[in-house]
């Protein structure tokens, strides 16, 4: 990261001025509808640099795929990165793309279904569906994240539509549509219960497994 600045005097308006003649580019971190194609290709190459730095190399449309899955959050890429850069080393005949391939799989729909459930409202479907995922920290650490997400999301659509990380349009209305089951107050609460559990899990004084089980079941309580 590098910050450049610049005096007053310069009478510089446009950032684009400040970085002519120099090898920076400049990129808007603006939130953009639907994504258009330019900004899914600073993106893909985001991801790819990320993974490569992890020492996964993956191809563009892999990059592009993990982009989609995360809905642009950097911060799940690395962690997608981590996951696969593990896998790798532990079986050195799997490539990139086949893990890409296996986690678009039955695994990953159940966890979708999973997050929908919770933010429906419906603990006891959520709890089945999570009976039913592996427990390893493939599956259990990109969950957890997947179910803040959602409930952070819910709560952003309260307060501005700008705030709501989802990439495409479609996704955003459903996150409205989860308000149906959620009070604002009740959301808040949960991104507070979230917030404690993640520090619960890294300082390892809960388990993933049971955290995730304990947010899920809070779920179905009312929170005043």
């Amino acid at each position: 990261t590098h910050i450049i600045i610049t005096a007053d005097k310069d009478g510089i308006k446009n950032p684009a001025d400040v970085i002519k003649g120099t090898d920076f580019k400049l990129i808007k971190e603006e939130p953009v509808k639907g994504y258009p194609d330019e900004v899914k290709r600073i993106y893909q190459n985001r991801v790819k640099q990320i993974f490569k730095e992890k020492g996964v190399s993956i191809s563009p449309e892999a990059a592009l795929q993990v982009f989609e899955q995360t809905g642009g959050d950097m911060t799940m890429a690395s962690s997608e990165a981590e996951k696969f850069a593990i896998y790798i080393k532990s079986d050195k005949n799997i490539s990139a793309d086949e893990l890409m391939a296996f986690s678009c799989g039955e695994k990953e729909e159940s966890i979708y279904k999973l997050v929908d459930a919770f933010s429906e409202k419906e603990t006891a479907e959520a709890l089945r569906l999570y009976s039913s995922i592996p427990k390893t920290d493939d599956s259990l650490f990109p969950l957890f994240s997947a179910l803040s997400k959602r409930i952070t999301n819910i709560y952003f659509s309260y307060i501005d539509e700008k705030l709501i990380n989802e990439a495409y349009d479609f996704a955003k209305r459903k996150i409205f549509g989860y308000r149906r089951f959620w009070r604002r107050n009740e959301a808040a609460a949960m991104i507070g219960k979230a917030a404690e559990l993640d520090l619960d899990i890294k300082t390892g004084r809960k388990l993933p497994e049971n955290a995730i089980n304990e947010l899920i079941i809070l779920s179905g309580t009312e929170n005043n």
